[in-house]
Order: structure tokens, then sequence, then C-alpha cells
């Protein structure tokens, strides 16, 4: 069976909650690979708080620091 292109998997994972996403990483390596994107995690911030991702939040999600911002986003 063929896989997803990666922006397809990441723009459906785009649509989860947050504490959705490692649920739907567990569906196939593909997928797994596509929840650890940055430009998915800046994505998911932005929709949860669109007023407040700064310019600093923007550099330490795409420099991949997305390990020290999923927690917070899971419990906020």
């Amino acid at each position: 069976m063929a896989s997803l292109p990666a922006d397809v998997t990441k723009h459906a994972l785009s649509f989860l909650a947050v504490a959705d996403v490692p649920r739907g990483a567990a569906l196939c390596k593909a997928w797994s690979a596509a929840a650890r994107a940055p430009a998915l995690w800046l994505a998911l911030c932005e929709a949860r708080w669109p007023s407040t991702v700064s310019g600093a939040l923007r550099q330490a999600v795409l420099a991949g620091a997305t390990r020290r911002v999923r927690p917070v986003l899971m419990t906020a």
C-alpha cells in the first residue's frame, strides 16, 4: 500500500487536537515522522494561540525545540 505524501499527512495531523497527535503518530512510521515535524507543531501553536505566537516561539519550534513545547501544549 502506498503512503500519502508527507505534506498531506502533516496537513491531516494538523486537524487533530494536540493530545491526539501522538495517537495519529502511532499509526505508522510515515505518520510518526510527520508528527515530529516542527512545522506541524508551529501550526498547532498558531491555531491554539493565534495572537501569542511570537518570533521567539516560531524560531524555537522551527529549530526543533518541539520536545520542550509539546508538554506545555498538552496541558494548556
